[in-house]
This record gives structure tokens, sequence and C-alpha cells, in this order.
């Protein structure tokens, strides 16, 4: 009897996995083969499965695990230069464990990246950003360098807002408009009230292109700055007549650019090889409404954010590079300009 229950417990153990393996589903997404570290495949953060305060979830080893990232919020990103690996379909596994009690208990997440070719069908710019004024209203709309518009802008799509996780309503809206040649665009309009408040975040969001049957055919970032305008909460006009009648002929900022000399425009940062991803202790020391524009500036293994914050985005690797030169651009409210370099060392 004891032997006839152990070879049933065996064969249970072997059949369940092929009954798993039967219902597998794949979700496939397409990011373009340019795109930068830190570009979003997908955000799995409602997906309780895979993402739930009592799991953990990591990405399976394989060849090309490397090349993308799993944040602690479930949002799959790049991780590092994909232009090589144009035209590829790199599957990705991602694992979410829990306990039950002490047994483990594993989900799979299968996904297959699609890494456009340069001829595939994608968006003409991989990030489009703006600026805009703290005083700007809802439906504004807002302007770029070029269309927004696919490579081939023929096809019929339609373009919708990716919903960022900071943001409970997306600070855009879209509308896809076809102009008198045919030719497919994204109109894209602010879609609520500007505040002061919305200075101190640099605001993001995705664009997707859907086709007619339903799937994701192109993605590209959006990236607006807001620039507080002299009207707003009255802030920058107390500033200048403060400074007027101290000393009319060295304005506030000229006193900042001076303590920003002293400081110096160079920082060096040493960190170990197996030092671990995410925001760094040291900063940019920023002052007053100073931000880093364009942000986020990103340069293989680390990123630098508007408000001067410092990430790790990648490993570390000593044989490939022992130092990372990065340049940002810092401007404050008067749109006086400076660039800052902080070094890294491994």
């Amino acid at each position: 009897m004891l032997l006839t229950a152990t070879i049933y417990s065996v064969l249970l153990l072997l059949v369940e996995p092929l009954a798993a393996a039967s219902q597998v589903n794949v979700e496939t997404h397409r990011i373009p083969n340019d795109a930068p570290p830190g570009w979003l495949v997908v955000d799995l953060a409602n997906d309780h499965e895979i993402c739930s305060p009592n799991s953990r979830s990591s990405i399976e080893h394989s060849k090309y695990s490397r090349y993308f990232h799993l944040s602690s919020l479930c949002r799959l990103t790049t991780n590092r230069d994909l232009s090589h690996l144009a035209g590829l379909n790199i599957p990705v596994t991602l694992i979410s464990t829990s306990y039950d009690a002490d047994t483990p208990i594993s989900t799979f997440v299968y996904i297959l990246v699609e890494v456009l070719d340069v001829d595939a069908l994608r968006f003409e710019s991989t990030v489009y950003a703006t600026e805009i004024n703290s005083d700007a209203n809802a439906e504004d709309l807002l302007e770029f360098i070029r269309p927004v518009q696919l490579n081939d802008p023929q096809k019929e799509v339609t373009f919708e807002i990716k919903k960022p996780l900071t943001e409970e309503t997306p600070l855009v809206a879209v509308l896809t408009r076809v102009d008198d040649f045919g030719k497919r665009f994204a109109e894209i309009a602010i879609s609520r009230n500007v505040t002061y408040k919305d200075t101190t975040l640099l605001h993001r969001a995705y664009i997707i292109a859907l086709d007619n049957d339903g799937p994701q055919v192109a993605c590209a970032r959006i990236e607006i700055v807001v620039r507080a305008s002299s009207e707003t909460e009255g802030s920058v006009t107390k500033v200048s007549q403060i400074s007027a009648k101290l000393k009319p002929s060295k304005p506030i900022r000229h006193r900042r650019d001076h303590h920003r000399r002293d400081l110096g425009n160079d920082i060096i940062i040493e960190l170990p090889e197996a030092h671990p991803r995410g925001i760094l202790d040291q900063k940019i020391r920023l002052f007053g409404d100073e931000r880093v524009i364009l942000a986020p500036v990103v340069k293989d293994q680390i990123s630098v954010g508007s408000d001067g914050s410092i990430e790790l985005i990648g490993e570390l690797d000593f044989e490939k590079s022992s130092e990372i030169m990065l340049s940002v651009q810092i401007e404050d409210g008067y749109g006086n300009g400076k660039s800052f370099a902080p070094g890294f060392r491994g």
C-alpha cells in the first residue's frame, strides 16, 4: 500500500506541469530598436497574479535577460542598447513567487518582445519633448518639433495615451486626425488645467498606435516640462521685486550662479562593480526653481532626473568601462542655462 501511494504522488507531479503547459498564454509587445535604456515594455502593476505585496517577482535568467529590468512596481523596461537585436523576437519569462504557509507558489508570465527593425512600422521619433507654462489651460494643443505620426502615415491606426502610474489622470489626451492628403497624425492636447504644482514634476506618458484589429503596432514616449509663469502664484514676480529693493544691480539669479561656481560644475561618484540598481544617495544640488532640462538624461547605466536625482539603471561592468561621463543642462526660472557633468567610476 505504501509503494502504491508513493508511485501515485510521483505521477501526479509529472502530470501537473504538462497540464499547465497546455494553457500557456504569451503576450507580445513591440519596441523600437533604438529605444533608450528605461523604455517601458509593459506595465504589470494591475496584474495581481504577478504583482502583489506578498509576492516577489523577477526575470528568469536567459541569454537576453540582461537586456531587461523588472522594477519593484512590476514595470518591465529595457536595460541597455537593443540596436543590434533589430528584427528579433526575444522571449522573456517573468516569475512571481508567493508562499502558502511554507510552500512556494510560482506564477509565470511569458512575454515575447519584438524588437522592430528600421523598416518596421513605428513613430518617427522615440521621444517627443515639449515645454508649457504653468498657466496653460485644458484643451490647449501641444507643439512638438516633429509631427506625432508613424513612418507610414497612410497606415490606418488609432492613437491612444497610456496612463502613467504616478498620475490618476494623465496630463494629456490625444485625438487621431487625418489631413487632406490622407496622412494620420496624433493631435495632443492638455486634458486639464495646469497648476504651479505641476512644475515640480517631469510629466511622462506613452502614446501607442493600434491597428484596426486592436494589437499595438508602435509606441513612443511624451515628455512635458512645465515652466512657472510670471503670473502663477506670484512667486517669480515677488522674488524679482525683493531683489530689486536689496541690490538692484545684482539680481538674485546672479548670486545663485555665484554659489554654483563655488560648488564647481563636475562631481565624481565612485561605485563598486556590484552596486545595486536604484536611486543613489548622491545627487546634483539644485537651487530654487532650477531643474535638469529634457530629463531623464540617460547614458549607459546612468539616468539623471529633473530634480537632480541620479539613478543606476543597469549593471556595472568594469571590464567594458571603468568610467561613465554624463553631461546635463540645468536651467532656472529665468531661462539661464548651465552645464553640469557628473562622472562615475567603477
